[in-house]
């Protein structure tokens, strides 16, 4: 059931690209991100603020001892110093490890707690905003 119209998600998430000043070929070249982030946002899964930046809300919450984490707050912008930082010590190649590591910057999480994200749904959206990002 959605909580928001297909238009109305449609519309937050251009507007969050207008911010971000995305170019017309990455918007194409991305479509199927563009989809998942839409759908996560019409059933309330995704929220993007004011300020631009998102709230994903876990469809399971990772939980790593006394730690539980239940959302992610990703941030709106990353600067080349935390994307050459998060990426540090990767192989050029290592596309899952590149990816984990952008979700991490964006959520300001250690990366082994994003580690533990379910692999469906959670890891999916998450992906679907860090691809805007690389």
């Amino acid at each position: 059931m959605s909580t928001i119209s297909n238009e109305q998600a449609k519309q937050e998430f251009n507007q969050w690209l207008d911010s971000k000043k995305i170019s017309a070929r990455k918007r194409e070249s991305n479509e199927g991100a563009e989809e998942i982030i839409i759908d996560a946002i019409m059933d309330g899964a995704m929220v993007i603020n004011e300020d631009k930046t998102i709230d994903l809300k876990l469809l399971f919450p990772i939980e790593q001892g006394n730690m539980n984490v239940d959302s992610l707050s990703l941030k709106h912008r990353l600067t080349v110093g935390q994307k050459n930082q998060a990426v540090k010590g990767l192989k050029p190649d290592d596309g899952d490890g590149r990816m984990l590591a952008y979700i991490a910057a964006l959520s300001s999480q250690p990366a082994g707690i994003i580690r533990q994200m379910e692999s469906g749904d959670d890891y999916e959206r998450a992906s679907a905003i860090a691809v805007y990002f690389l």
